[in-house]
């Protein structure tokens, strides 16, 4: 394999693993909110602040990612951290 090759990959893996470490510590708050939600009685799901998110990501990933796209990585990362909330 070409070293150019090997050499984008490796970056793109160690993209990857820091992904993977934000999103660690993205579920880490993701739990303390929902303990506090439940002591306040409210529900785990908060659709205004998804689209809140998604539309600050629109902007920030402007030209490089489409609302479509933003809107869909984001929508499965709210549904899986949702779980850990309920």
């Amino acid at each position: 394999m070409d070293k150019r090759i090997a050499q984008l990959r490796k970056q793109i893996d160690e993209i990857d693993e820091e992904m993977i470490r934000l999103l660690a510590e993205r579920i880490g708050l993701v739990e303390q909110l929902g303990q506090l939600k439940k002591e306040l009685n409210l529900s785990a799901g908060d659709p205004e602040r998804e689209k809140e998110i998604i539309d600050r990501l629109e902007k920030q990933a402007a030209g490089i990612l489409s609302r479509d796209q933003i809107a869909r990585i984001f929508r499965s990362i709210f549904h899986a951290t949702r779980k850990i909330q309920e």
